[in-house]
C-alpha cells in the first residue's frame, strides 16, 4: 500500500544560510526562482504523497503562509504543527511531527532536495523504518558537516557528524511506522534536550530498535546549510517541471 503521509521539518533557524541571502528563512530561499520549500512539496505530489505535516518553528508565519499558498495550488493536504522548542534541537521537531501525523509517515529534512525517485522508493517501502543513505559519498558532500551511518550486518548501528568509521552518509529521508513513531515518543522521554535527531535514534537503536538503510536509487541529492551548498544546488538541481494541476504564481521580490 502506497504510503501518503509526510514530515517535513522546517523549524530551524538556517542561521549560516541566512547571513548570506538577506536574513529569508531557509524554506523560502530561492533555486531556480523558486523556493526550497516549493522544491520539496512539488517532489512528494508527483510521488504521490498528498498529506503534508510541516512542522515550523523560526519564522513560523511567514513560513506557513508560503506553505498554504503551495499546497492549495497542488491540492495537497497541509497540515502546520509549530515546534515551540524548535531551538532546542531538531529531535525536538521530529518528535512534534509524529504528536501531529497519527499515522506512518515519510520524514524528510526541508533543507535536504532529491530526486522523485528517492521519494519514490521510500512511499513502496515495505520496511518498517529504515533511513535512505548514499554509500557513495559524493565529492560535493561536506564530510565535516554531514550525518555519517555505520552499518552492520543489515541494521544502522550507530549515526553521528563525528563518526570515524562509517560505511555510508544520512540523506535526510527516513520511513517511520506508527507503531515506531510512538516507541519513539516514548523513549524521549528519558533523554533531555537539546536534542538531535541523531542522538534519539542511537539510543533508540540501544534500546533494540531497528533501522534498515535502504541504497539511494539516484545519488543527485543536496544538504542545503551555507552559501557554497547553496550555489551547488543551483547547478545540481533541475528546473521544476509542473504538473498539469498546478500553476505557480510569481511572488513579489521585495
Amino acid at each position: 500500500m502506497k504510503r501518503s503521509t509526510a514530515i517535513i521539518l522546517a523549524a530551524g533557524l538556517g542561521s549560516r544560510l541566512q547571513s548570506t541571502d538577506y536574513g529569508i528563512p531557509k524554506p523560502l530561499v530561492k533555486i531556480h526562482k523558486h523556493s526550497i520549500l516549493e522544491h520539496v512539496f512539488v517532489k512528494f505530489f508527483r510521488a504521490g504523497i498528498t498529506r503534508i505535516i510541516l512542522v515550523t518553528g523560526f519564522e513560523r508565519t511567514r513560513v506557513g503562509m508560503h506553505a498554504r499558498k503551495i499546497a492549495s495550488q497542488l491540492g495537497l493536504e497541509l497540515i502546520l504543527s509549530h515546534n515551540f522548542r524548535y531551538r532546542q534541537g531538531n529531535g525536538t521537531s521530529l518528535l512534534q511531527g509524529f504528536k501531529t501525523a497519527r499515522s506512518s509517515a515519510i520524514v524528510s529534512m526541508v533543507d535536504h532536495l532529491h530526486p522523485v525517485e528517492n521519494y519514490l522508493v521510500l512511499s513502496r517501502s515495505r520496511v518498517g523504518s529504515c533511513a535512505v543513505v548514499d554509500y557513495s559519498i559524493p565529492l560535493y558532500v561536506n564530510l565535516q558537516d554531514a550525518t555519517k551511518v555505520m552499518i552492520r550486518g543489515n541494521r544502522i548501528a550507530r549515526f553521528g557528524k563525528r563518526l570515524k568509521g562509517f560505511d555510508a552518509i544520512d540523506s535526510g529521508l527516513f520511513f517511520f511506522s506508527r507503531s515506531a513513531q510512538e516507541f519513539l515518543l516514548s523513549l524521549a522521554t528519558h533523554l533531555s534536550p537539546p536534542l538531535s535527531i541523531s542522538q534519539l535514534l542511537n539510543f533508540a537503536i540501544q534500546n533494540r530498535f531497528s533501522i534498515l538503510p535502504i541504497s539511494l536509487p539516484i545519488n543527485h541529492w543536496i544538504d542545503i546549510d551555507d552559501a557554497v551548498d547553496l550555489q551547488i544546488a543551483r547547478r545540481l538541481v533541475k528546473p521544476l517541471i509542473y504538473p498539469s494541476t498546478y500553476t505557480p504564481e510569481e511572488e513579489p521580490t521585495s
